[in-house]
């Protein structure tokens, strides 16, 4: 079950943490260093580094909010520090493409050729942007986030279609 933060009306409100610690550790297995994130978070150094931890089961939902509109910026954007990479890799941790909803409790990383996903995604984008539907409405449709959108473009060289608005 995803989280739904429409529905969480104040931030002081709290959330399950799950999400947010997938996307971090998403974003260190892509090779960004802490500093890097904590910076796009605007979250304190030991705020990040407790999440990374896996400890905590709880989060306020601005935390929350805040984790993943900088898992929305750096997710497309390849990070190039060999410390991160060692450490996801020590650890199992799973890079950005590998979670279609990180907010999942029950979902698991997919390892495997990502290259018939990514071309399915891309098609399936095609033909909803062909049919008139928004960026929102076809995320949705697809059941995907618009990074995993915008990355399977990407990694397949075409274009992201055209919206409505």
């Amino acid at each position: 079950m995803a989280v739904r933060l429409a529905d969480a009306l104040c931030s002081g409100a709290s959330v399950p943490a799950i999400g947010s610690v997938r996307r971090l550790r998403a974003l260190v297995a892509a090779g960004h260093p802490v500093h890097k994130i904590v910076a796009a978070t605007g979250l304190e150094q030991t705020t990040v580094s407790y999440l990374l931890t896996g400890a905590v089961t709880t989060i306020r939902v601005r935390t929350h909010q805040r984790v993943e509109v900088a898992f929305e910026r750096l997710a497309l954007v390849p990070g190039h520090s060999a410390r991160s990479l060692a450490r996801a890799a020590r650890n199992q941790w799973s890079p950005p493409l590998a979670w279609d909803d990180p907010d999942d409790p029950s979902e698991l990383p997919q390892h495997g050729d990502q290259s018939v996903r990514r071309e399915a995604i891309v098609e399936d984008t095609a033909e909803l942007a062909r049919q008139g539907l928004s960026r929102e409405a076809v995320t949705h449709r697809l059941g995907v986030s618009w990074a995993v959108v915008q990355q399977s473009h990407t990694r397949c060289g075409i274009p992201v279609p055209t919206f409505a608005a």
